[in-house]
């Protein structure tokens, strides 16, 4: 008499997998729109605001690949730091920065081995140093 209804082709999402499956994107994405509104409206980067806002994106969105190359990252967190010591000073100096420096510290240990873990260590020795001390 009453015939079922068809089961429904649409499934509900659910926020938390989807979070958990694109977490590292998530991640850069946050972090990237945290520089950015920081290297804009705060008053540390004084000259060439939307290039130091480039340079910010393009560091934080490489988060995105953090456990697959983390020394690229590490390598990145150099150059922004020479960056902030010679062109764009500044750029290195906020809570956003510091953030991706411990997160890609963090990365470099967990995901790195053998003679690449040593190639971390070398970089992340140097780069705390470099970053500690300002030349200004």
């Amino acid at each position: 008499m009453c015939d079922p209804r068809p089961a429904a082709s649409v499934r509900t999402m659910d926020p938390l997998a989807t979070l958990s499956r694109y977490r590292d994107q998530v991640l850069a994405a946050g972090i990237a729109v945290l520089y950015v509104a920081e290297v804009l409206f705060s008053g540390e980067v004084e000259e060439h605001r939307v290039s130091a806002a480039f340079v910010g994106v393009v560091v934080a969105t490489s988060m995105a690949a953090r456990r697959t190359m983390p020394l690229l990252l590490l390598l990145e967190c150099a150059v922004v730091v020479q960056l902030n010591h010679t062109v764009l000073p500044g750029l290195a100096e906020g809570g956003s920065f510091l953030l991706i420096l411990i997160v890609s510290i963090f990365s470099a240990g967990r995901y790195l081995r053998g003679r690449l873990l040593v190639l971390g260590g070398v970089l992340v020795a140097g780069l705390i140093p470099l970053a500690a001390f300002d030349p200004r």
